[in-house]
């Protein structure tokens, strides 16, 4: 073991991966700790509205009771009230102008002062509608230790105080995120003996297999840790090195749970993380190490374990059943489970999942003697047309012959066809399983509205109209001629007058919506949509009622879910879950999750793999696959020295791995696409062509003559059908993968290995879209593919709205993405002519 284990140190020593790690984890940390120091000045603004949000609140209540004072019957605490609402708006004052000066560390005990004044409210009888109560006991608690400790605030979302920030680093590269770039990695530590064949050496030594498979095991667990202790001493000495302080651990982190939630130092939250990365690093080794014996194909394996664990975390996430604790996906994503559970023992999930990975271990040891599953080559091809030769034949054609039949029989391709087609339809019955559960919950919703009208809205109000009755009668037997007695007898009748014009409004709703719930069990769509309209023009106040609809969801949101709903009206198209409202870019207190609409109809589920960026998953396995047609001609077996051999231009090679890279990674992202819409028509319908789309309008296209969409305060939109919005999401997507394909094309004439291609085609990215943002590139943002590269955003104006863009199109970004790709693909060619003199 001592051997076999100094053997396979030596071996990852010498191909220079300790170094690659170090420098990993030091770019991804750098990285992250810019990316939230420039974010600081967003969440400061997000901070400064939502007080915004209070204090328009404060002033609404300020208003109320400075009539309600006026009236000579206002309520003996209402000057208190009133007195207090001065002084929490005073506080909001003194909080935004912190937040506006950057005045962090005063931030804590203004806020405190805030809550205080907020809590004396609801205790002198007050409502504060907008802030929970229980939200405010965890602010309260938060504040109160910052103070404690004298630390300034920092924000949640984009730390960089030295210890939020660890934890935070912590949390994102040791869980599900920093699991997929390790088995990026180090996914070759097995599958390479496999395909280089030196496990047939291995076996011959005098050594058993079980011990070589431990030494691996134990080689990626150091790793494991390496990489850990590379993440604590980055994310230690970079905030420390721009802030000139090691900082505080003593920063409380929110822990949530059935109970109740409580508040630990960062420390100890660190501390946590670390002690479950033990079991989820155990966990995550063992399964990239079953699945490698099982595949013995490094590019399998990657996909393969991919899809097990991303598709086992969504699961565990999203269906309640598979929240348990025997489930080792449950913990993988360490911060989120430590952050929503009050069990400080964290024995027995680390129990649970070195369970799990001494059966991977195991698994692994009996399908290391196995041949591989999915395994399409074969030993012995038939010679291909059966052996006849072209007579005559350009090098051009030979080559792209050569080249796809080197695809087709080498077998990643089949394999890749497989898993994917495992993939969207296990993506399919989530999705169908998901629209089934939110139309039950629709349907549950109704009833428990239905019978809350009934049993208790309706009774309440004819109990008290009887108990009015029975006063006024009371008053008129006693027949007094006091004044006083005379206006109660006045005032009783008034509230008596009320109280009818309520029973009647509620048995009007009661009525309205039973007859909305059996217009839907008929299909009767133009009656349900006639509803949502009037229920939507109720929350946002153009209908007059005596009672008052407070919500914070935006104007604009009502009025787009209203013109939605008059235009599905108009086609009689079938409405989809969520049916109340539509979600908007607005709506930021709202979690677009549970808030947008889904469907499994064909077109639809083609929209939702744009809507929700899953294309971006496809076109990183289509990148894989092209990086390791280009990197497999290298290493140990460098075929690009026979190729070189022969009579043919390097131009005409690298053209002919071009074509045949474009030409399969098109005709995947095409019958992915089609097997989408497939899916959902076999199981629900074809879709919706006219569904609407919402599209959101710059102020340069609002304020254009002719323009015939709607205008709002929030700003401006109209809507485009659901197939013109697939017929671009079509084209773009195409666009965009081809432009991705030449990155990576170009990136592999000068490096040979598959995943820092693919790392850096990635990373070359996400800089470029997040330089597209920088106020000196707004103004030519349209010339720029990166901005075209999120396409569900360019095709609902998104895009251009957030970069203040109008000429931000779909067409406009069809052909900069095309000439970008060209543009990039001739200097490919001109920089593989010089790098093969």
């Amino acid at each position: 073991m001592k051997t076999m284990l100094k053997f396979e140190w030596k071996k990852t020593w010498k191909s220079k991966k300790l170094l690659t790690l170090s420098l990993l984890a030091l770019f991804s940390v750098s990285f992250m700790y810019f990316y939230h120091y420039s974010m600081q000045k967003e969440a400061l603004s997000d901070k400064s509205n939502i007080y915004s949000d209070y204090n328009n609140e404060t002033f609404a209540l300020l208003t109320y009771y400075m009539e309600t004072l006026n009236h000579e019957d206002s309520p003996p605490d209402t000057p208190e009230l009133y007195k207090n609402a001065n002084q929490m708006n005073l506080s909001i004052m003194e909080v935004q102008r912190a937040i506006s000066k950057g005045d962090l560390d005063s931030l804590p005990k203004l806020e405190l002062e805030f809550i205080q004044r907020v809590e004396s409210h609801l205790e002198l009888g007050g409502e504060f509608n907008i802030l929970a109560e229980e939200d405010l006991k965890r602010w309260k608690t938060k504040n109160e230790l910052l103070i404690q400790h004298e630390l300034p605030y920092d924000t949640e979302e984009y730390p960089i105080s030295t210890g939020p920030f660890m934890k935070s680093m912590l949390a994102l590269f040791l869980g599900i995120t920093g699991s997929i770039i390790f088995v990026l990695f180090f996914s070759d530590n097995l599958n390479a003996e496999y395909e280089q064949q030196t496990i047939r050496t291995l076996v011959t030594q005098p050594t058993k297999k079980w011990n070589i498979l431990l030494s691996k095991y134990t080689i990626l667990i150091i790793y494991a840790w390496i990489w850990a202790v590379f993440l604590l001493i980055f994310s230690l000495l970079i905030p420390s090195i721009f802030q000139r302080e090691i900082g505080n651990f003593q920063y409380p982190q929110l822990v949530v749970g059935n109970a109740g939630h409580e508040f630990v130092d960062t420390s100890t939250f660190i501390l946590q993380i670390l002690f479950l990365f033990v079991g989820t690093a155990s966990f995550v080794i063992s399964l990239l190490l079953l699945i490698s014996t099982i595949c013995k194909k490094r590019f399998l394996t990657i996909i393969f374990f991919l899809v097990l664990f991303v598709g086992g975390s969504l699961l565990t996430t999203n269906i309640p059943w598979l929240t348990v604790s025997w489930n080792p996906f449950l913990y993988i994503n360490i911060s989120n489970y430590l952050e929503t559970t009050e069990n400080n023992n964290l024995l027995f999930p680390n129990f649970i999942l070195m369970t799990y990975s001494f059966i991977g271990f195991l698994f692994s040891l009996f399908f290391m003697k196995k041949t591989a599953l999915f395994n399409f080559e074969s030993l012995q091809q038939k010679p291909f047309r059966g052996g006849n030769v072209y007579s005559k034949i350009k090098s051009i054609n030979a080559i792209l012959l050569f080249e796809l039949r080197k695809v087709l029989r080498k077998g990643p391709l089949k394999q890749l066809v497989i898993i994917l087609l495992i993939a969207f339809i296990g993506a399919y019955v989530y999705l169908a399983n998901e629209t089934n559960q939110r139309q039950e919950y629709f349907w549950d919703y109704w009833d428990r509205m239905v019978n809350f009208h009934k049993e208790q809205i309706i009774p309440l109000t004819e109990a008290q109209i009887l108990s009015k009755e029975k006063e006024i009668e009371d008053l008129e037997v006693e027949n007094s001629k006091e004044a006083e007695d005379q206006l109660k007898l006045e005032a009783a009748k008034n509230h008596l007058e009320q109280l009818n014009q309520s029973l009647f409004s509620q048995t009007n709703d009661l009525k309205s919506l039973e007859e909305m719930i059996t217009s839907y069990e008929q299909e009767d769509w133009s009656a349900v949509y006639h509803y949502w309209i009037y229920q939507n023009q109720l929350w946002k106040g153009d209908i007059d009622t005596e009672g008052s609809y407070e919500s914070f969801i935006s104007n604009f949101t009502f009025e787009a879910s209203i013109e939605e709903k008059k235009w599905l009206d108009r086609y009689n198209i079938a409405p989809l879950q969520n049916p109340e409202i539509l979600y908007t870019i607005h709506e930021k207190k709202l979690d677009k999750s549970k808030s947008m609409k889904i469907d499994s109809t064909g077109l639809f589920s083609l929209f939702l793999f744009y809507d929700l960026n899953i294309y971006l998953g496809l076109f990183a396995i289509i990148l894989y696959l092209v990086a390791s047609i280009f990197s497999s001609e290298h290493g140990k077996s460098r075929t690009i020295d026979f190729l070189r051999t022969q009579p043919l231009y390097p131009s005409t090679l690298l053209t002919g791995k071009i074509m045949v890279s474009s030409m399969i990674s098109g005709m995947i992202f095409l019958a992915c696409s089609m097997l989408i819409i497939l899916l959902g028509t076999i199981s629900n319908r074809f879709g919706d062509w006219f569904y609407p789309v919402i599209h959101y309008d710059t102020p340069q296209q609002s304020g254009a003559a002719g323009y015939n969409g709607f205008i709002m305060e929030q700003g401006a939109f109209h809507f485009i059908t659901m197939g013109e919005y697939l017929v671009y999401a079509g084209l773009l997507g195409f666009c965009s993968l081809f432009f991705y394909l030449s990155i990576a094309v170009g990136l592999a004439v000068f490096i040979k290995n598959e995943i820092l291609i693919l790392a850096l085609t990635i990373f070359i990215s996400i800089v470029g879209y997040t330089l597209i943002s920088n106020e000196m590139l707004v103004g030519i943002s349209h010339w720029l593919p990166f901005s075209y590269l999120e396409i569900g955003k360019v095709i609902n104006g998104a895009q251009g709205l957030a970069l203040e863009n109008a000429m931000i199109h779909p067409l406009t970004g069809i052909v900069v993405l095309i000439i970008s790709s060209v543009l990039i693909f001739a200097g490919t060619f001109i920089c593989q002519k010089i790098y093969s003199r």
